[in-house]
């Protein structure tokens, strides 16, 4: 009798163990999977990596990430037009970045990218406010109006610096470089007011340049460093000059170079922190 009771005991035991571990394994793995999807999200969020988000969004679109985040597929949406907003301010181009935001607001249905939406939307915002009040300054003082705004994306402020509006499409930028090379032909050089000035529209007149030749450079010893040059950004102005900040998509940002402006030899350089000049190039406009 006892040994019966000893089994039925042991044989209840052995099921709940297999229950209890079955419900942890279960609740491990939601768990995880939700973490990762939390990660994802603050990518997007808190340190605005979009890319990195958006690439970690779409690991989860499969029967698992479905069956715990039934949203997946328009989060993926979401995120990918976040990323394109991002980018079309960093390329100075409003209008594309408004219709990417128009449509993140049409799929939005909770507050998950909330933070965001509001950090690339303030840009917008303050670029407006900005170019508004420029339009109708009656004096050439730009700088005191544009002192009043912050800029997530400081290609914004170059814009507004050079008193030219954004890009709404693709054949008019193309128009606008043709133009540029056509009048570069009858003068090497035009002259600003300002050294801030003549510094950011060389870097203007060369950044995609530059963009190539940092991403190539990178490249080339990426086996060697680990490190790839995913993403290749203006990172805003100090005393040295311009800063170009590389990104890689694991690790965030790698590095930056600095472009700058000699006044008296009229030249323009690209220098590596690590390396020094790297790149020279003739200044078109000059003070």
């Amino acid at each position: 009798m006892n040994k019966k009771i000893i089994t039925i005991v042991s044989s209840i035991a052995v099921i709940l163990i297999i229950a209890v571990g079955f419900f942890f394994f279960q609740s491990s793995g939601k768990n995880s999977i939700k973490a990762e999807h939390d990660k994802y999200l603050a990518l997007i969020n808190d340190t605005h990596d979009f890319n990195g988000g958006l690439k970690g969004l779409e690991t989860l679109d499969n029967d698992k990430g479905q069956e715990a985040f039934k949203n997946i597929k328009i989060e993926i949406k979401i995120a990918k037009e976040l990323k394109n907003a991002d980018s079309s301010l960093d390329n100075k181009d409003v209008d594309s970045a408004k219709k990417s935001i128009d449509k993140v607001d049409s799929l939005t249905t909770d507050n998950s990218f909330d933070k965001a939406i509001e950090w690339l939307k303030e840009d917008i915002t303050n670029y407006e406010k900005a170019l508004k009040e420029i339009k109708e300054a009656k004096s050439d003082d730009i700088n005191s109006i544009l002192d009043k705004y912050k800029f997530k994306h400081s290609s914004l402020k170059i814009v507004l610096t050079e008193g030219s509006p954004s890009k709404t499409d693709s054949s008019k930028t193309k128009v606008s470089e043709d133009t540029n090379k056509t009048t570069q032909k009858n003068t090497d050089q035009y002259k600003v007011d300002s050294y801030d000035s003549a510094l950011a529209q060389n870097y203007n007149h060369y950044q995609d340049a530059i963009f190539d030749y940092i991403k190539k450079s990178s490249e080339a010893v990426s086996e060697a460093t680990g490190v790839h040059a995913d993403r290749v950004s203006y990172g805003g102005i100090d005393s040295r000059g311009i800063i170009v900040k590389i990104f890689d998509n694991q690790k965030g940002e790698v590095g930056h170079y600095i472009f700058t402006y000699n006044i008296n030899t009229n030249m323009c350089t690209l220098d590596s922190v690590q390396a020094g000049p790297v790149v020279t190039y003739k200044a078109i406009y000059h003070v």
